[in-house]
């Protein structure tokens, strides 16, 4: 029944004004002021007021192109756009901080019935988070969990509708809000005060049904049985139901069956339909999820070969991808709730919790800001450490030192997550690879200047910070990361081996304190990124049940190279050459630029049966020589550590 509702938005606008009329404004003499308490009249407010700003085009291209995840600063256009938007935002912090939300809905419509304010809320909850992330850059930690635990609660506030559309919506709010909260966690922002705001806000969710699933699903079997039976009980009207659920071909021969039927069938109908949503809520209620699954999955199988009744299958929603959604969310307060609460009580400290990759991508970020003739220099340095860096030439290095901080910084951390510059969306080339590149060249070449000065100790830090990059990148579970990080630790070796001599005992340790950072097993990633692009692979196919299991099964027997071929041809995120060129020595361009014109007539062949055998069996375009890397992994690690007295 949910997704039905969905397609009543396109009223929003004269719906959204209606309900203002409502809830918000007062007849003409009549004195009657708003209802500061129900946080539904909020929320409208800051839906009126978003229309009132009037944003430009280029407002919302600003907006829309501030990705603050991929290490961008926010321009003045982004700040400027926000600061009018702050009206609205007020809005929806005071409608949270409300204890009901209340959007008049009239369940007696039925399938009529229209949910105008979900969409705006949506839009709203995306600007806030533009809002929360500029906050964060700027270091306002307060501000950014204010607006943060506002969302929070709006999420909470929507399930108030007893829906499940709006309990979805509700949960992807909160998920929005809890990539923030991480985005916090990440940039080890958040201290006790700002972790106990959050805090408060995610402990007011049931720990059981966050987004009230189960109450939405009792409602919708309440007052959509009762509607059905009500405005259908003559055969008449049943011819009606064509226009009143906008059905398909499908469904309409089932209500084309439902007019021939006689009153006591029709109610026969109901009746099961009534039955099996009871029966339903009964399975969303049981502690033993993985039964509960299992049950509800051989039910919505029974919904569709009807076997309970022709209704059913109009009318019983998705239950089980509601039921796997249900338990993630729980699983996701509960573990947010977890963290906040050890920062508060101070069993963890933010530093701790600190993610590497927002260093690394802030570095990244200022990388690209140097000139091209520069960047051009520091390879030169780093890859011919016999040529003699002259004063002129050093200067380089007063230029970069505050990116040289930052990639320290972020290598001292505990944890490395560059998940988030994905946004769901796998990539066979994560973006901050080919700087990241250069960023162990400006490293290196800032170990040739202090080897050739004989200054061990700011040489022997750049080394070690390499050593850490390369071991940050061997955690990122993608292959061309596990190339990436190999190569950065194989040409920072090759510079260890160089200027060994310069390098006392405490040096030596503290360089092979950091290439221990490595795993001793997969130095490099090379097993975890392998086994994911298996799945990867599988997924971006976007194929049918048995040619995905087809697909799966094969991909087993596709070796490195193969399947990061496959990561190629199969990826949805395009790759551009030129801004892979820093990989040049991680990755065969010539043999990148071949696979990438052979993509798309590779996935037409795959699309019927997903029989991935073929491309094990050919020999494709060598991107990475990940068999022949892979295979001399450890020893490379042996041999390193060794070379350093370990």
């Amino acid at each position: 029944m949910a997704p039905r509702l969905v397609g009543h938005l396109r009223h929003v606008k004269k719906l959204l004004l209606a309900a203002a009329a409502a809830l918000l404004l007062t007849a003409p003499g009549s004195g009657q002021s708003i209802d500061a308490r129900n946080a539904a009249a909020w929320y409208i407010k800051a839906m009126q007021r978003l229309e009132a700003v009037g944003l430009s085009e280029a407002d919302w291209k600003a907006l829309r192109a501030y990705q603050p995840d991929s290490g961008d600063a926010p321009t003045d256009s982004v700040r400027a756009a926000l600061a009018r938007l702050q009206p609205v935002f007020g809005a929806i912090r005071r409608g949270s901080r409300q204890q009901f939300s209340d959007f008049g809905l009239d369940y007696s419509e039925g399938f009529g019935l229209t949910l105008p304010h979900l969409g705006p809320l949506r839009s709203i909850t995306g600007l806030m988070s533009k809002d929360a992330m500029v906050r964060l850059h700027d270091g306002d930690a307060a501000g950014a969990a204010s607006a943060i635990s506002a969302l929070y609660r709006l999420g909470g506030h929507v399930t108030n509708d007893r829906l499940s559309i709006s309990s979805l919506v509700g949960q992807a709010i909160f998920n929005q809000a809890d990539g923030l909260a991480q985005a916090g966690v990440d940039r080890s922002a958040f201290g006790p005060a700002e972790s106990g705001v959050l805090l408060k806000a995610v402990t007011g969710f049931d720990e059981r049904d966050p987004f009230d699933v189960i109450g939405a699903l009792r409602n919708e079997q309440q007052f959509v049985v009762s509607w059905v039976r009500e405005q259908y009980d003559d055969a008449g009207e049943r011819a009606w139901m064509l226009d009143d659920l906008g059905l398909g071909a499908e469904a309409a021969t089932v209500v084309a069956g439902m007019m021939l039927v006689d009153e006591a069938q029709f109610d026969a109908a109901v009746e099961e339909t009534d039955e099996v949503m009871g029966r339903l809520v009964e399975l969303f209620e049981m502690d033993d999820a993985a039964a509960a699954q299992f049950e509800l999955t051989r039910i919505a199988e029974e919904i569709k070969r009807g076997e309970h009744g022709p209704l059913a299958a109009l009318i019983v929603p998705d239950v089980t991808a509601m039921h796997k959604k249900m338990f993630e969310a729980q699983a996701a307060v509960a573990e947010r709730a977890a963290v906040l609460r050890d920062i508060v009580e101070g069993r963890l400290s933010a530093d701790t919790l600190a993610n590497a990759a927002v260093w690394y991508l802030q570095a990244v970020r200022m990388l690209k800001a140097l000139p091209p003739g520069t960047r051009a220099q520091l390879r030169e340095i780093a890859e011919d450490p016999f040529r003699p860096v002259d004063d002129e030439t050093a200067k380089i290095f007063a230029q970069t030192s505050e990116i040289v901080e930052t990639l320290r910084a972020g290598s001292e951390k505990p944890r490395c997550d560059f998940s988030m510059t994905r946004g769901g969306r796998s990539a066979a080339i994560g973006a901050y690879l080919p700087m990241l590149r250069d960023a162990a060249r400006l490293l290196h070449a800032g170990a040739v200047h202090h080897f050739q000065r004989d200054e061990a100790g700011p040489a022997a830090d750049r080394l070690a910070v390499c050593f850490r990059l390369s071991a940050h990148l061997a955690d990122d579970r993608q292959i061309t990361s596990s190339l990436t990080s190999h190569v950065i630790f194989d040409t920072t070796v090759e510079l260890t081996r160089w200027g060994l001599e310069t390098l006392g005992t405490r040096h030596r340790a503290v360089v092979l304190e950091a290439v221990r950072a490595a795993g001793p097993r997969d130095p490099f990633g090379y097993l975890a990124s392998q086994a994911a692009a298996r799945q990867q692979i599988v997924d971006e196919l976007r194929l049918g049940a048995d040619a995905r299991q087809q697909a799966s099964r094969t991909s087993r027997r596709l070796d490195g190279d193969a399947l990061l071929y496959m990561v190629v041809v199969t990826g949805r995120v395009e790759i551009s050459l030129p801004d892979t060129e820093p990989l040049d020595d991680v990755i065969s361009l010539e043999a990148l630029a071949m696979t990438l014109t052979e993509a798309e007539r590779v996935r037409r062949e795959l699309a019927g049966n997903g029989d991935l055998e073929p491309i094990g069996r050919r020999a494709v375009p060598e991107i990475g020589r990940v068999n022949d890397r892979s295979a001399r992994a450890r020893t490379d690690l042996r041999r390193i550590v060794e070379l350093l007295g370990g």
